[in-house]
């Protein structure tokens, strides 16, 4: 007979799937899970969602091994013009799909909110990183790539899924707040690669 402290691979992995089942019943991390499942449910948002995880990997990559180096005013210009093109992607896709019927934009209301409010927001980073508005440190750390694409991400997942034939995530608080717990989580995550790459890295 097996002593008690003694668990198994099998007793490992069924109380691994017994604390996700428990998780996913919490209201937040379910939402979250329909977050990041979105664009396998939706395909066509992987032409979008793929590109912006495969930067983020690698720019969090990059400051992690040359963690002396520091995003700049360009890379900040260059990622809140990034944001306007997604915001303007998103009018496209809503148009093409609402038409410019004014019924069937206050149907759809909600999303062009979002769209707009992204614009706003782009529109506003923009103009504040090309004249230097802000401290560098506050202007560099809400324009860096996991913020940036986080948010490019997030608007493109509640738009697209919101459109006929998408999964439908509501928009509600639970969505706000599954957003706030993933910056949250991807920021531990991506500081823990940051330590661990810089604790790799051989000292120049």
């Amino acid at each position: 007979m097996m002593p008690a402290i003694f668990v198994t691979p099998a007793g490992i992995g069924s109380s691994f799937s017994w604390v996700l089942r428990s998780l996913a019943e919490l209201p937040v991390f379910g939402r979250m899970l329909m977050l990041l499942r979105a664009p396998i449910e939706q395909p066509d948002m992987l032409w979008v969602a793929l590109p912006m995880l495969l930067a983020t990997l690698v720019m969090e990559l990059y400051f992690g091994v040359y963690a002396d180096e520091e995003l700049g005013w360009n890379s900040a210009v260059g990622n809140a013009i990034f944001l306007v093109l997604v915001s303007l992607n998103l009018f496209r896709e809503l148009l093409w799909t609402t038409g410019i019927s004014a019924d069937y934009v206050m149907d759809q209301l909600p999303l062009y909110l979002i769209a707009g409010a992204l614009m706003l927001l782009s529109l506003s980073m923009l103009v504040l990183n090309f004249r230097h508005a802000l401290p560098r440190h506050v202007a560099f750390s809400i324009s860096s790539w996991l913020p940036v694409n986080l948010l490019a991400y997030l608007a493109v997942v509640l738009v697209s899924s919101n459109l006929p034939d998408g999964p439908g995530i509501p928009l509600d608080g639970v969505t706000a707040a599954a957003a706030v717990a993933l910056l949250f989580l991807l920021m531990v995550f991506f500081g823990a690669v940051h330590q661990a790459v810089q604790s790799n890295s051989p000292a120049e």
